[in-house]
């Protein structure tokens, strides 16, 4: 249940990426790339949301490491955003439907290019690591569609 304060601070949110480690995403079945935790996220509530973007899970997902062992791992995002015209019909509960589609791709841009360091078997540093990519991502995401 949310909150009356937390449905507040939901609605004010116009841009958000959720930095989910792909290690930690359970799959509905072994052929997607879409982790299944986009169905939990309370769009419904986030009134003003115009962008959203998540990290696709890499296909295979890179099997578990020794404990030492120090590796990089690419993560691709998918990058939605509202139509530049007004649309009656969209919310950002659409942002899901896009997503949980038969080609979520199609209504989205790929955003390449991060790299994280694996330590053992788990991503390290990640939530000071996905903080600094932050800022970056809609620059990349208007510089691919101005190429593109």
């Amino acid at each position: 249940m949310i909150t009356h304060e937390g449905s507040t601070f939901l609605s004010l949110i116009t841009h958000l990426v959720l930095w989910i480690p792909p290690t930690d995403v359970l799959l509905d079945t072994e052929e997607t790339v879409i982790p299944g935790w986009i169905r939990d996220v309370p769009f419904s509530s986030m009134s003003n949301l115009t962008h959203f973007a998540f990290p696709l899970v890499p296909r295979p997902i890179n099997p578990p490491r020794p404990r030492n062992q120090i590796g990089v791992l690419s993560i691709t995002l998918l990058a939605y955003t509202a139509p530049p015209e007004p649309d009656p019909s969209f919310t950002a509960e659409t942002f899901a439907l896009w997503a949980l589609g038969d080609n979520p791709l199609a209504k989205g841009t790929t955003i390449s290019g991060f790299e994280v360091n694996w330590v053992g078997n788990s991503i390290s540093c990640w939530d000071q690591w996905s903080r600094m990519q932050m800022d970056c991502i809609w620059e990349q995401l208007d510089r691919i569609r101005a190429t593109g």
